[in-house]
């Protein structure tokens, strides 16, 4: 089933376009939603690749915790 893009997922295009890169924390403040759930939408919108993660984000099991950083993928600025 193909991912739906709706107003919420623009708008956080519209977030990454004008801050390139974002952590899961800073979009969705920008978005206004939980965390948890925009964890989800991010993972949704990667695995269909409008967004990216730089590579190397986490090295060892403990960093986890830490927050991903997004960017947007040339097939989410067409």
């Amino acid at each position: 089933m193909p991912l739906r893009i709706d107003n919420r997922k623009l708008d956080m295009f519209d977030g990454l376009r004008r801050y390139e890169l974002l952590t899961t924390e800073q979009i969705a403040l920008l978005d206004g939603g939980s965390k948890q759930w925009m964890r989800r939408i991010l993972q949704a919108l990667e695995l269909a690749g409008h967004i990216r993660r730089p590579y190397g984000q986490r090295k060892t099991f403990k960093d986890k915790r830490n927050s991903w950083i997004y960017g947007l993928t040339s097939l989410s600025t067409t």
